[in-house]
């Protein structure tokens, strides 16, 4: 995937790590933006424009409920969503129910998470090629 800062960000995340992150991702040409609630992070992306949304489900009391708010919205509604978090909590699966696009467990770093999202577009397109064959 080709690293530019028109690739944007959100990051939803209250957590400490998340301002290293920004700080690895940026010098990796991305635009990162962080929010510290998932009210903010929805105001945020009726603010401004972005190309993913990254969710720390440690530190998100209604993730799953950002999730289908976001995926309610016509705008938002194709743009990929990555949720951050411990596996063996229930949480991941249910944002993946949810509507997540993807999980990454934490603790997170930021070439994982750049690896993830370069393969977002390729699991779109698999899973349009797969529903459009039923």
């Amino acid at each position: 995937m080709q690293n530019k800062a028109a690739h944007r960000i959100l990051f939803i995340s209250k957590a400490r790590v998340a301002i290293a992150l920004r700080r690895s991702m940026n010098a990796r040409g991305f635009a990162v933006t962080f929010e510290p609630s998932s009210q903010e992070g929805f105001d945020q992306l009726s603010r401004s424009s972005f190309d993913v949304i990254v969710l720390d489900l440690n530190s998100t009391a209604d993730a799953n409920e950002f999730i289908k708010q976001v995926r309610k919205v016509t705008t938002f509604k194709a743009m990929p969503v990555v949720v951050v978090g411990q596996w063996g909590t229930g949480k991941p699966l249910l944002a993946l129910s949810a509507g997540a696009d993807a999980f990454e467990p934490a603790p997170l770093d930021a070439g994982r998470l750049i690896d993830s999202i370069a393969r977002l577009p390729k699991k779109r397109a698999a899973a349009a090629a797969a529903a459009r064959t039923k």
